[in-house]
């Protein structure tokens, strides 16, 4: 799957700019994510909450699929097991029965192109924290609006509609059905992995 493709960074841009919103506010998500996300953000980023420091690596995987009505959609893997919010100096390790801390897997349908031209200059914040390597050329969020197709996002909630297309992908990186049991404790942050492949800058 092309991950540079209009479509795929429509999709990586919106489950990554909602992530951000869940753990701080929508004010430092992806440029153009406020003018799409009326209808896209999830309760968990909508809701007034806490801001917390997001720590370590989430890992992306996407699936396509083709619905039984014959209508294409993307279903995005969210394996959230190397991250954690810094609560009162410590980092909580993941809840197992908590997916939005383990495995979450979310439908994203794309639209057709955007009727508003991308904004390189709608201004967002953009978080603090260390500078996060990754390959040459490229960045770790995208500095212009990248949404120039509409992404309708479907959270799952309490359902688990997609979360079988998730588990090869999950089990060959857990090495089983579960997550393994964390090596570091709560009072270690998870570790910051290099970005890949990122946004070019």
């Amino acid at each position: 799957m092309d991950l540079e493709s209009a479509e795929s960074q429509s999709v990586r841009a919106a489950i990554e700019s909602n992530t951000i919103a869940e753990f701080l506010s929508i004010d430092y998500t992806y440029p153009g994510w406020r003018e799409r996300s009326e209808e896209n953000n999830n309760y968990d980023a909508d809701r007034p909450h806490p801001m917390y420091e997001g720590v370590g690596t989430a890992y992306l995987h996407i699936v396509p699929l083709v619905r039984p009505n014959g209508i294409a959609t993307t279903v995005v893997c969210k394996d959230m097991t190397s991250t954690a919010k810094k609560i009162d100096g410590k980092y909580p390790l993941p809840e197992p029965g908590n997916r939005k801390q383990t495995l979450e897997a979310i439908a994203v349908d794309v639209g057709g192109p955007v009727r508003i031209e991308p904004k390189s200059d709608n201004p967002v914040k953009v978080p603090p924290g260390p500078q996060i390597p990754g390959p040459a050329g490229r960045d770790a969020r995208p500095s212009r609006d990248v949404f120039t197709r509409f992404p309708f996002v479907n959270y799952q909630y309490n359902l688990d509609n997609y979360r079988d297309l998730c588990l090869p992908w999950a089990t060959s990186r857990w090495g089983g059905n579960e997550p393994p049991k964390p090596e570091r404790t709560p009072d270690d942050p998870p570790k910051i992995e290099s970005f890949s492949p990122g946004w070019p800058k």
